[in-house]
């Protein structure tokens, strides 16, 4: 007897994975914070895609983002953690920034390819422009 193949390409919970993942992508690529705060709000969303939810083909990718995030962990005692992804070097920042791009791409492709999921498929609506505020001059005060 063959192996019956796997629909969800060994994901569990693909689409919750996926809204994870474009979370700390999304976090990852806005400009709030600094980089060490950034990168330690990434993390922790990422912290919460278990290894054991992901294809085996995934999991390296999953492991080095934590094992980066366990490298920079400084405890300060009574449960004040600091994550000091400042501490990295450029190429270190290369490869966390590249590693968690694939794992976002690696889910997009895998749930693509299981099948119809336009519940999830990205619409293209438009961000909302800011609105200007006139600064007032000296002289219309």
């Amino acid at each position: 007897m063959s192996k019956k193949p796997d629909k969800y390409r060994g994901w569990r919970d693909p689409v919750g994975q996926l809204v994870r993942i474009r979370t700390a992508l999304d976090i990852m690529l806005s400009f709030r914070d600094n980089y060490r705060k950034r990168m330690e709000d990434v993390t922790s969303v990422l912290a919460t895609v278990r290894r054991e939810t992901v294809p085996e083909r995934i999991r390296p990718l999953i492991n080095r983002i934590m094992d980066v995030r366990v490298s920079v962990r400084k405890d300060h005692g009574h449960g004040n953690t600091l994550w000091h992804f400042e501490n990295l070097t450029p190429r270190q920042r290369k490869q966390l920034r590249a590693d968690i791009r694939n794992l976002y791409e690696a889910c997009a492709f895998d749930l693509g390819a299981m099948g119809d999921h336009e519940f999830v498929y990205p619409k293209a609506e438009p961000i909302e422009p800011l609105k200007r505020v006139r600064k007032k001059k000296a002289a219309d005060r």
